[in-house]
């Protein structure tokens, strides 16, 4: 997926209704009390005390505005498959929630991701060559306006 039909994406995914909060408490009750989870007014609270490894994972892949707690206005769709819970938020991450695991994931799928050494090296060669190549043609046109 290129970077313009992921910005495409993200400005629809701001505009989606959110999901009901009645239907996200409902659907969130089994996983309350495996991972720790806390329900409040605002949303969904993460726990204060979980496992090094969670709290990596966690701070690593998250937006920031989800490190605390996950608002109730930012889901925006929810999906359940049989132990399993997907949150997906404003954002485009994506919360896996599963019953077999001690680990909530998380995964971000419009992330543009550091591009790769050779692809800047390309952008910087090709963007110095076309910069080049208008130059040059300024220059012959300029060169035919004066004769």
């Amino acid at each position: 997926m290129n970077i313009l039909k992921r910005k495409l994406m993200l400005c629809f995914l701001k505009h989606e209704p959110p999901v009901p909060k009645l239907k996200i408490c409902e659907n969130i009750l089994p996983y309350l009390r495996h991972y720790g989870f806390k329900l409040n007014d605002e949303g969904i609270v993460f726990p204060a005390d979980c496992s090094y490894e969670q709290k990596l994972i966690h701070h690593l892949s998250s937006h920031l505005i989800y490190r605390k707690s996950i608002p109730y206005e930012s889901v925006i769709r929810l999906e359940t498959c049989g132990q399993c819970l997907s949150l997906m938020l404003r954002t485009g991450h994506i919360f896996v929630l599963d019953l077999r695991s001690s680990l909530w994931k998380i995964h971000n799928l419009y992330d543009y991701g550091e591009p790769e050494r050779l692809t800047v090296l390309w952008w910087n060669i090709s963007g110095r060559f076309a910069n080049f190549r208008q130059k040059v043609k300024q220059a012959f046109w300029f060169r035919k306006k004066s004769e």
